[in-house]
């Protein structure tokens, strides 16, 4: 069955004019763990979510669960202690079913301050236990340079060429098949893109491990 068990299973996410639909809460694995067809552990397993592993969580009756919303609209179930659910909402504008590919994090939680793609860049690394400074530019003289597309890993961060400003000016996460997240400070919203739409490969010019 194919899972929704990391956001970047969809192709592109952006900004729509159309409502947003609430599909639950970003979650993170914190522990490799097994997604369940019930809330049982001798159930069928849907898929061994890896560690990192981004999925979306629905609260449920059931304590030491959470509902994980999977890409053909069910539901599976996850075990609580294995699972970080953080300040972020996942919404869509278009059904799993017809292949959705308008998504976006809304921000909900603790961080109001969280204004620019380096803070929310800083943010997530910092619950890892990862130290950068809020700059851009002073994130960008830590790390290992990665200098070629084929090279770059979960969790890789990427820089990118602002021609407006004549500066580098968004920071994003790398998470795999040639996608990534960044915070759009316009919109305050967490989206996932593609580096192959909208000119965003033209505008990378770093990327840093």
């Amino acid at each position: 069955m194919n899972l929704l068990t990391t956001l970047f299973a969809a192709i592109a996410i952006g900004q729509s004019p159309t409502p947003l639909k609430d599909l639950g809460q970003l979650g993170k694995m914190i522990l490799p763990g097994a997604i369940y067809s019930a809330p049982d552990i001798g159930s069928h397993v849907h898929h061994n979510a890896k560690s990192q592993d981004y999925i979306v969580l629905v609260p449920t009756d059931q304590k030491g669960w959470w509902r994980v919303l999977l890409a053909n609209g069910k539901y599976g179930f996850v075990q609580a202690n294995s699972v970080e659910a953080l300040e972020y909402r996942v919404q869509v504008t278009k059904s799993l079913k017809s292949n959705a590919s308008d998504w976006a994090f809304s921000m909900i939680g603790e961080n109001p301050n969280v204004t620019t793609s380096g803070e929310f860049v800083q943010m997530m690394f910092a619950k890892t236990g990862k130290k950068l400074p809020r700059q851009i530019s002073s994130q960008m003289k830590i790390g290992k340079p990665i200098k070629q597309l084929e090279e770059l890993e979960k969790g890789d961060r990427l820089y990118f060429w602002s021609d407006q400003s004549e500066k580098i000016n968004d920071v994003g996460i790398y998470l795999g098949n040639g996608h990534f997240t960044f915070l759009n400070a316009k919109t305050r919203t967490v989206e996932m893109k593609n580096l192959a739409s909208d000119g965003w490969l033209d505008r990378l010019v770093a990327s840093r491990r």
